[in-house]
């Protein structure tokens, strides 16, 4: 995009009496948005939950929703009962995280250790946020595990495969795991915190913490109600300056010694080695410009990933006119493999995680009952046109 083009959609964007509340949601960013934590940071943050005399006052409360779902959803698998987890005392829990120990000539590192000797407990959680099982270490920490409680024959052993990304079955695992591990998803830390959240029994600092992390777990800034009227004009505001946040990213500029460069890259070092060589009569639009795009990139880089939810549905409802809702938000319940065979091929290579979830719902409709097939999309998925549009043709 020429640099007069972006000028222009750049002053209609400012004079959108939305500007001055888009400039106040930028500024507002939880925490856990803004340390974006991966896999070990998330697993150090879930350990912190989990251990029942750690600061956060709930004591056994979410590691007993852990083991529920993990019982409730593997009954074959765990040793335990859902009248065992209500059972247990696990003041003696003691978490670890990123638990060391011996592979041969290898050191593995198991991601959530948990022990309870009082209650005989042990517990190895392997937590997957977008990663994939490497070397075998399900099996290598059920060999270890196995051999930490054979000569203690009255523990038991728990092994869960917590999925954050919900891209593995049972199936997916080895032979030799498929019937030791209890595999959960995150939907288990989402349901415990929306049950506690909101009540009176968390101190308003720690009420703080758990609902930034809900709000990170699920996209859901609505749970905040500061966010709310900002929350009501995003999708509308992305909308009508689509081609702005389209095209932001192309600006460009030619340079007197005959360079063409990518604005949007440039960062405040890029222009101080660059500007001597501007052409003279563009040097104040092109530093206008800068300034611009780096005060906004994050409120830019958020309304691109509303911008895209809003394509996408787009294409669905000129497919498909009133045949289904959309969302922003993660579900509580997933049906990946619906259409596991038909999507492999656009799944991220790196990540190896899935970007949408599909849940066929019943709702009322006037005084008539349908079915609907509900999308819940991650704000960054769909972000390959070609994704987009063979999703819309598949659906």
């Amino acid at each position: 995009m020429e640099i007069q083009r972006a000028i222009e959609l750049v002053e209609a964007f400012i004079v959108d009496p939305r500007y001055q509340q888009a400039v106040v949601y930028n500024q507002y960013r939880q925490i856990f948005d803004v340390i974006s934590p991966g896999e070990t940071s998330l697993s150090k943050v879930i350990a912190w939950l989990l251990n029942p005399r750690e600061g956060h006052g709930l004591g056994d409360y979410f590691i007993k929703a852990l083991l529920r779902d993990a019982v409730a959803n593997n009954r074959q698998i765990c040793p335990l009962t859902l009248l065992d987890v209500e059972q247990l005392a696990l003041k003696n829990l003691n978490v670890c995280v990123e638990y060391p120990h011996a592979d041969g000539d290898n050191k593995r590192y198991i991601d959530i250790l948990a022990t309870d000797l009082l209650s005989k407990l042990v517990l190895v959680i392997e937590h997957k946020y977008g990663s994939k099982e490497q070397n075998n270490q399900l099996a290598a920490y059920s060999k270890w595990a196995e051999s930490l409680v054979a000569s203690n024959p009255d523990f038991r052993l728990v092994r869960i495969l917590m999925d954050g990304y919900e891209t593995f079955t049972r199936e997916s695992l080895q032979t030799s795991e498929q019937e030791k591990w209890a595999i959960v998803s995150h939907q288990w830390l989402i349901a415990a915190l929306e049950n506690i959240v909101h009540t009176d029994s968390l101190q308003e600092s720690i009420r703080w913490i758990l609902k930034d992390l809900l709000i990170h777990l699920t996209y859901r800034y609505d749970l905040d109600a500061s966010f709310s009227k900002p929350y009501a004009f995003i999708k509308s505001m992305a909308s009508d300056h689509s081609e702005l946040v389209k095209s932001c990213r192309l600006i460009e500029l030619d340079t007197t010694d005959g360079e063409r460069h990518n604005l949007y890259e440039w960062d405040d070092v890029d222009f101080l080695q660059w500007q001597t060589a501007l052409i003279p009569e563009q040097y104040s639009q092109v530093w206008q410009l800068h300034q611009f795009l780096v005060h906004n990139a994050s409120l830019l880089l958020s309304l691109e990933e509303y911008h895209h939810l809003e394509w996408v549905e787009e294409k669905l409802n000129q497919a498909f006119p009133d045949q289904y809702t959309c969302d922003l938000y993660p579900g509580v319940k997933t049906y990946l493999e619906i259409f596991k065979n038909d999507w492999e091929k656009f799944q991220n290579k790196e990540q190896d995680r899935w970007p949408f979830y599909l849940e066929l719902i019943d709702q009322t409709v006037g005084e008539k009952r349908q079915q609907c097939l509900r999308l819940y999309g991650r704000k960054t998925a769909f972000f390959n046109p070609d994704f987009g549009d063979a999703f819309a043709a598949k659906f």
